[in-house]
């Protein structure tokens, strides 16, 4: 997924309408919490950061956002998408071994 988003130059129009956005600073803090959120459901975390953090970390530099503060809104939404429905990833169920039966399995009684 992160190979194709980079071929097909998604990435790089992305970014250039960002730096476009009328509203200056919460307008594009108000884009990057939505697309973060979004790449967040579809991608793991570091190939997002990876994709899109050279590109939209100079933006938000240049329109006076701290990169901590940047980098914290990144994080969280990215958290926020990686829960989301229904294409998140951590929405999957528990594998079959974490049953209440698993000490049987393991070979351990259970008891302390």
């Amino acid at each position: 997924m992160a190979w194709s988003l980079t071929q097909s130059g998604f990435s790089g129009d992305l970014a250039a309408a960002m730096a476009k956005l009328p509203g200056g600073g919460p307008a594009f803090i108000a884009v990057s919490i939505l697309a973060f959120v979004l790449l967040g459901s579809v991608l793991e975390g570091i190939p997002a950061i990876v994709l899109f953090g050279p590109l939209l970390f100079p933006i938000a530099r240049q329109l006076g956002i701290h990169d901590v503060h940047y980098s914290m809104i990144v994080v969280l939404a990215m958290g926020i998408g990686l829960f989301a429905p229904p294409f998140g990833v951590a929405t999957t169920p528990p594998a079959p071994s974490a049953a209440p039966g698993r000490a049987r399995v393991c070979g351990t009684s259970g008891a302390t």
